[in-house]
């Protein structure tokens, strides 16, 4: 008869371990992962750290001159490709606006053939940004006034390109 007693503890105290895991066994899974990531990084940290410390100085002056000119090659070219993502150029708008009117059965019709742009053009530019109305991104778009002419009359035109290029 003393074994019956001592099941019933046992039984309870397994019960009430299999409760705790069910109720925290997910966060007991991302603490022990978020452990064994942390022993991951500094295990790379600490060899990494060895490595260099075993470089000759003409073997530091090279990796610091290579990892230098590549991370300001990478910094340069997101320079350039983060700039054009937030301007747009007024050129290639215009000159896609004429080729579409140019190319238009209607716009030959009203003003004639051969559609040339005149002297008036006036643009009006805004970069991307982000909005808080919106809340997100704004592509940059360009506003464009100008003016056409065919054989048989002119016209103004009026423009808005969007996008990045």
């Amino acid at each position: 008869m003393s074994e019956s007693p001592r099941k019933t503890v046992v039984q309870t105290v397994v019960a009430e371990a299999a409760n705790i895991l069910n109720s925290y066994g997910p966060m007991v899974g991302i603490g022990v992962g978020g452990l064994v990531v942390v022993y991951g990084v500094s295990s790379l940290a600490l060899s990494a750290t060895g490595a260099f410390m075993s470089l000759t100085l003409s073997d530091a002056l090279y990796w610091g001159f290579a990892s230098g000119f590549l991370s300001a090659g990478v910094m340069g070219i997101s320079a350039v490709k983060g700039y054009r993502y937030v301007t747009i150029r007024t050129d290639p708008v215009f000159n896609v606006a004429l080729g579409k009117l140019r190319g238009s059965d209607r716009v030959t019709s009203l003003l004639g053939a051969n559609i040339q742009s005149g002297q008036l053009k006036a643009y009006v530019r805004s970069a991307g940004h982000f909005s808080p109305n919106k809340l997100g991104w704004v592509d940059p778009r360009v506003q464009m006034l100008f003016n056409i002419s065919g054989k048989d009359q002119g016209q103004q035109v009026r423009d808005v390109g969007r996008g990045v290029e």
